[in-house]
């Protein structure tokens, strides 16, 4: 009988734990659930003190977000980080803009990817909200060296005819914008709508479908940009 209430026991005791750590396990992949990175799980990014896990970022009470932003700014570099690029309102002079916080990229050896880390004040809630973030990084080989003088561009097809560009101010937008695009890897679907720029005797393919990915392809590779109507309009191109 002694046996058998020792089991009971010892079986409620395993029920009750087990419950108790679905519990915790449960409320700690909620709490970061819409993170792509944990600073808590990585020694090399400390955590600004005070700072507590929402889901998709970190808060805490009133406007903190220059010590924090002077915080990280310190103690990143001390952990091996080195800043890719950084900027605060306190870098922005224009009295119209009442924007309170920062944005930084971080690259380290031996990280696959980049660190990004912005913080701002959210007057309303009067929370300093801060968030990480782990992303790819992107490379954009130039293309074009030099800015010609004329291009063609096949707006609506390759058997369109040539709308002939001279205005250097359009060339150079377009130059830039190709330059500007991300290298990738990534196979361009075939049916995607089709035009060409032709600068000179180098010729960049377009293929666009609507409200989808501009895939630029080329003698040189492959690249890929946003649908941004800017880019759209100066290759005169407007695909339903």
């Amino acid at each position: 009988m002694k046996n058998k209430k020792y089991w009971l026991i010892l079986s409620l005791t395993f029920v009750v734990s087990l419950s108790g750590w679905y519990s915790y396990q449960k409320v700690t992949d909620d709490t970061y659930e819409g993170m792509s990175i944990i600073p808590e799980h990585h020694k090399d990014i400390p955590l600004f003190p005070g700072l507590e896990p929402t889901r998709n970022d970190y808060v805490m009470e009133e406007d903190h977000w220059r010590e924090v932003y002077a915080f990280y700014e310190k103690q990143l570099p001390k952990h091996g980080w080195n800043k890719a690029f950084m900027y605060s309102a306190l870098d922005n002079d224009d009295p119209d803009d009442d924007w309170s916080g920062f944005y930084s990229r971080w690259t380290k050896k031996g990280f696959d990817g980049e660190l990004t880390l912005g913080a701002g004040y959210n007057q309303h809630e009067n929370q300093t909200e801060v968030i990480f973030d782990k992303n790819p990084i992107f490379h954009a080989s130039p293309w074009i060296d030099q800015v010609p003088k004329s291009i063609c561009i096949h707006a609506d097809s390759l058997k369109s005819e040539c709308i002939t560009v001279t205005d250097p101010n359009e060339i150079k937008a377009i130059v830039q914008i190709i330059n500007d695009a991300y290298d990738t890897n990534e196979k361009v679907p075939s049916d995607k709508y089709e035009s060409k720029i032709t600068f000179g005797s180098f010729e960049v393919y377009i293929q666009y479908r609507k409200d989808e990915m501009i895939y630029l392809r080329s003698s040189k590779g492959t690249k890929e940009m946003k649908p941004e109507q800017e880019f759209l309009a100066l290759i005169r191109l407007s695909k339903n």
